[in-house]
């Protein structure tokens, strides 16, 4: 049986930040919400170890036994506004990508801070069907070519991802992580000039829009990953009557949805109380 490290990031703050759409309840952006995460990985996944990235959050979350946690030094910022190349979910990529390898972990097991996974052995299920060692959610219905909220990448391939990443010279700000995924993980990478990327990226003539698609059809109609086999992360409708899936962003009435499907109670916030006078 694969040993698995399973990852998230961590940030929180009082502050509203500056994105232009927040979606989702509130609640997920909450401290409280990470005790409904870890009951999810913990109930469902089977991981040898849990490991959390903290962009220097201003706000803790209640942590548990098991729980390994790294803080970095200072918050590098949303992807969207970072200032240097790399944002803070890059880095937290990154980093647990070499922690996973040094601790010779068989897979890296990537769960966003708002996803809830559901269905028992789910990241087994995923790990059964790997065949490239690569295994990221469909982008179908996103802007991006892939999501980032469930990720599974074989430990043998980490080294040559990190290197790959770590040469694409853009900053987060002009190419999406997600984007950055599936241009490290590609067999072409090292034979398509980053100048063309980044000027198809940042360009909004026909030509450029047609670079870009030629581009992406390569990346994606030859890519180096595959696609998880049940869904579905940011995409909607979620469908609450599979017996694997994983969803992230969740509404309030997709939560209430989901803690019915899981048997958890009617309400996040009444489940949530309930768990933090059990850790009390």
């Amino acid at each position: 049986m694969s040993r698995y490290l399973i990852v998230t990031g961590w940030w929180c703050s009082d502050d509203r930040d500056d994105r232009d759409c927040r979606k989702g309840d509130e609640i997920i952006r909450s401290r409280e919400f990470h005790a409904l995460w870890h009951e999810c990985v913990t109930k469902y996944a089977n991981a040898e170890e849990i490991l959390v990235i903290d962009s220097a959050s201003p706000i803790k979350p209640p942590k548990f036994p098991g729980e390994v946690w790294l803080e970095m030094k200072m918050n590098f910022g949303h992807a969207t506004r970072c200032v240097e190349t790399l944002s803070g979910v890059s880095r937290a990529f990154l980093m647990s990508m070499m922690y996973c390898c040094l601790n010779e972990y068989d897979y890296w097991v990537y769960v966003e801070q708002d996803c809830l996974i559901y269905g028992d052995g789910i990241i087994e299920k995923a790990i059964e069907a790997d065949r490239t060692g690569m295994i990221f959610g469909s982008g179908k219905g996103t802007p991006q070519p892939l999501q980032h909220s469930l990720m599974l990448v074989n430990s043998r391939r980490i080294p040559a991802f990190i290197a790959n990443y770590m040469r694409i010279s853009a900053s987060d700000r002009v190419l999406s992580p997600e984007a950055k995924f599936a241009i490290a993980s590609s067999p072409f990478f090292r034979f398509l000039p980053q100048s063309v990327i980044l000027w198809a990226h940042a360009q909004r003539s026909p030509s450029s829009r047609l670079v870009k698609k030629l581009i992406w059809g390569l990346f994606l109609g030859f890519k180096g990953f595959q696609e998880l086999e049940f869904g579905c992360g940011r995409v909607r409708p979620i469908d609450f009557n599979a017996e694997f899936f994983y969803f992230q962003s969740g509404s309030k009435e997709e939560l209430e949805l989901f803690m019915r499907k899981a048997a958890l109670g009617k309400t996040p916030e009444a489940h949530l109380r309930t768990l933090a006078k059990k850790q009390a």
